[in-house]
């Protein structure tokens, strides 16, 4: 699964991560790590594919803002 994949990425790469992803496989990932997570409605997921993300965007050009602005 996607969500063990992370744990070779996070061994290699140390800091903060967001997950932003438009399938439901990528929020897992942030569910499973206790991440915060980005669902892009403007790709292949569905809403309530993509619900569980801490935050929606429904446009690319909402992303700036929302990384920016997670804590």
């Amino acid at each position: 699964p996607k969500y063990e994949i992370f744990n070779f990425i996070k061994e290699k790469y140390h800091g903060d991560f967001i997950v932003i992803g438009d399938r439901f496989v990528d929020i897992e990932i942030a569910k499973v790590h206790n991440l915060q997570s980005i669902g892009c409605l403007y790709g292949f997921g569905s809403y309530e594919e993509l619900k569980e993300a801490t935050f929606l965007a429904k446009e690319i050009t909402e992303l700036k803002d929302l990384i920016y602005n997670i804590k």
